[in-house]
């Protein structure tokens, strides 16, 4: 039995009751950083965040929004970050797998990693599913799309959503920094706790018949590495939660950024070229587009919109490469493609940091797609 601290009093309590299993854990304290909450708690065990040292635990379990800020004072007071785990995103990045095995009508689903992620699904014109993350790579998109298939094979969706960026074709989770070191890997790791949950969650609850190329990724070694750590046993297979018609969500403030800021990350971004990764990821989409046309399935290839000033510095020889793949793969295979990259459809306000929508950008982006994809 392990002992868990459950950091966080908030909405996002709530998720993570719903996923810890009970004859694995156990809760031998609440806490959060409002005062006000801890004094109005009617739970158990409640103690202030100065006081987690006074006790033996196994795992704090952060609640919160607010992870990156509760991690750094935490492991500032001496926790290891071995025992800080990031509740929320765990949660988040089971809860649209496991909408795959019920029986609610799916009519669109999406994959990407985080501009696809802020995609609103409760507000698009049809019943969808939002399957992108942070972090995630295009293999894991093509795995998504065919548990998809195999697990509504009588009743697939319509449409399929692929979120892309411009210098996608350069990223595979782990592999993008090109190396053999196990420590590099290992934090890479822990800094995607959600994504690695999910490859868990797919190679444990899946018939890996299914996932051939899955597991001849690094992947597997996230698979592994999580296969065999005591937090993620600890968590349900298996859960469901609540579904409302809009869910409430909460976003932390806003950045404040400037042009520099955005200029560096622009250069930086399309300035990198792995050529073994890019050929790899070439034939993950070309696959996955073939998945998606051989099942009846309409392909909707997505570019998110960016800010100008990270537009201005991204460089045009990324951006006609990844053109031009497009224009070759449209010859075999018959897609929508909506290019927003450099489109005014959002302002200056819609950006909630260097390169992603707020709320309320990702909800304006999510309409002009109702009004914009082909829905015949």
């Amino acid at each position: 039995m392990k002992k868990v601290i459950i950091f966080g009093l908030g909405s996002g309590y709530n998720k993570i009751i719903q996923i810890l299993d009970y004859t694995k854990v156990e809760v031998i304290g609440h806490t959060d950083n409002d005062l006000k909450k801890i004094e109005e708690s009617k739970l158990c065990n409640v103690i202030k965040p100065e006081e987690i040292c006074r006790h033996s635990f196994d795992y704090i379990v952060v609640a919160s929004l607010f992870f990156s800020e509760i991690f750094t004072k935490l492991v500032g007071e001496g926790i290891s970050s071995d025992k800080i785990v990031n509740g929320v995103s765990i949660y988040d990045s089971y809860l649209p797998v496991q909408r795959l095995l019920s029986r609610e009508k799916i009519d669109l689903f999406v994959t990407g990693m985080s501009y696809a992620a802020g995609i609103e699904e409760e507000l698009l014109r049809v019943n969808a599913v939002n399957l992108a993350f942070a972090g995630q790579d295009l293999l894991l998109d093509y795995c998504l799309a065919k548990q998809v298939i195999h697990s509504r094979i009588d009743r697939l969706p319509k449409f399929s959503i692929i979120g892309l960026a411009y210098y996608q074709l350069n990223y595979e989770f782990i592999k993008t920094r090109k190396t053999n070191d196990a420590n590099v890997r290992e934090t890479r790791l822990k800094a995607f706790p959600g994504l690695v949950s999910r490859y868990y969650h797919l190679s444990s609850n899946y018939d890996p018949q299914y996932f051939n190329a899955f597991y001849q990724h690094q992947a597997e070694e996230a698979r592994f590495c999580v296969y065999h750590s005591e937090i993620f046993v600890s968590i349900k297979d298996k859960y469901t939660a609540a579904k409302t018609t809009i869910q409430v969500k909460n976003e932390k403030p806003k950045m404040v950024v400037n042009a520099d800021q955005r200029k560096d990350l622009a250069k930086k971004l399309s300035s990198k070229y792995y050529h073994e990764s890019v050929l790899r990821n070439q034939n993950i989409l070309a696959q996955y587009l073939e998945l998606l046309v051989i099942n009846d399935i309409k392909p909707i290839i997505v570019i998110h919109p960016q800010h100008p000033d990270f537009v201005r510095n991204f460089s045009p020889l990324m951006v006609n490469r990844f053109i031009n793949l497009l224009d070759t793969l449209r010859q075999s295979y018959n897609f929508q493609l909506i290019d927003c990259f450099e489109s005014n459809i959002v302002g200056d306000d819609d950006f909630k940091d260097l390169h992603h929508l707020s709320l309320e950008g990702n909800r304006k982006f999510t309409q002009y797609l109702n009004n914009n994809i082909n829905w015949v």
